[in-house]
């Protein structure tokens, strides 16, 4: 590659490959450069803002003033760059917006800040792709997103990194009375290391949220996910639900927590995790804290390997053993999550064949 216009070619094509149509309304952010940004006018029109980070700062700073930097510390000069996303009270956008977060030159530090807010009675789908050209990078990251009264958001994010990469990010999430977030991510990538932690707090009453990890471990990756959902509201519930699928000499380490202090809450946690071959290392943590006298908290957890009568079973079915072993994997990595839209639901689960495919 010899200049940016050939990288952001690549980028958009590898975007493509994931199932991330930034064409039709989305952006695409290149080390520390905005180089792709598409919104449908009519979107534009009904007051949707779209914006890169800085540019929201300077010409919405009532907004940002409002929302930027309230449950995570940071300072948006200190940011390379990143995407502001604001729907306006009752407003449902149906197609959902893509991001995609590039790695293209080595030894480059992509610091992003994004910053996502939904009014009152609004609707959106956010689609994230975070994936490098080269090796020997980092990638760090911030979010905050707030869902407003009422308000719903599904949120997907696809890691797909190369092996001398290092990925850093944290996501903060507020959900007010009777809002719903959801949150689907995906990792199939050999990356060095990756560190992710995610907070969501119900302060709303009625608030619900799910948040789905489907997490590979290939190579000698280390990856690292917390994931904290504190149901403040009275009535409000969480599901996390995590599939964790360990290859060659990877380590997977997860914690899971849910904090309950508001009457009447509900939250439940379910990690599954599988190992393949010998050096394959799973480790979790679930956790309930109840601050309440009438909350219902549960957790499941389990660790395991693929069972030779399993595969045995396919076999005499006609399947050949990597036939047998990828329909075995195809079918531990399925969550459940099922209001995936449909204009995303394909890609998913062509991620997921992938996945169950992959050799470590």
């Amino acid at each position: 590659m010899t200049n940016e216009s050939d990288k952001l070619r690549e980028a958009m094509t590898k975007a493509r490959e994931i199932g991330l149509e930034v064409e039709k309304g989305g952006a695409v952010i290149l080390n520390e450069n905005l180089l792709y940004k598409k919104l449908a006018r009519d979107l534009e029109k009904m007051g949707v803002i779209y914006s890169e980070i800085h540019e929201a700062a300077r010409e919405y700073p009532d907004l940002f003033d409002k929302y930027a930097f309230k449950t995570l510390k940071g300072d948006v000069n200190k940011i390379d760059s990143g995407i502001f996303l604001y729907i306006p009270k009752g407003l449902t956008v149906k197609e959902p917006i893509f991001n995609c977060f590039v790695l293209g030159n080595k030894k480059v530090v992509q610091k992003v800040y994004n910053l996502v807010v939904l009014e009152d009675g609004s609707r959106a789908i956010g689609v994230s792709g975070c994936f490098t050209l080269v090796n020997e990078a980092v990638h760090s990251s911030l979010e905050e997103t707030y869902v407003g009264t009422g308000a719903s958001y599904t949120r997907i994010m696809i890691h797909n990194w190369l092996p001398s990469v290092g990925v850093s990010a944290i996501s903060s999430v507020e959900v007010g009375e009777k809002g719903n977030y959801q949150d689907l991510y995906i990792n199939y990538s050999e990356a060095k290391s990756i560190s992710f932690n995610t907070m969501i707090y119900q302060k709303g009453s009625d608030s619900t949220s799910r948040a789905d990890q489907i997490v590979s471990g290939t190579g000698f990756s280390s990856l690292k996910y917390s994931t904290e959902v504190f149901l403040i509201g009275d009535r409000s519930s969480s599901q996390l639900i995590s599939r964790l699928l360990a290859r060659g000499k990877s380590s997977i380490a997860t914690k899971a927590r849910i904090v309950a202090s508001g009457k009447l809450t509900k939250g439940h946690i379910e990690c599954k995790g599988l190992t393949l071959g010998d050096g394959a290392e799973i480790s979790t943590v679930p956790e309930l804290r109840s601050l309440s006298n009438d909350a219902e908290l549960t957790h499941e957890a389990s660790i395991g390997k693929i069972k030779r009568e399993e595969l045995e079973y396919l076999e005499s079915k006609g399947f050949n053993e990597e036939e047998a072993v990828s329909l075995l994997i195809r079918g531990f990595l399925e969550t459940g999550f099922s209001d995936l839209p449909s204009t995303i639901r394909a890609s998913v689960e062509s991620v997921l064949d992938k996945l169950s495919k992959a050799k470590g």
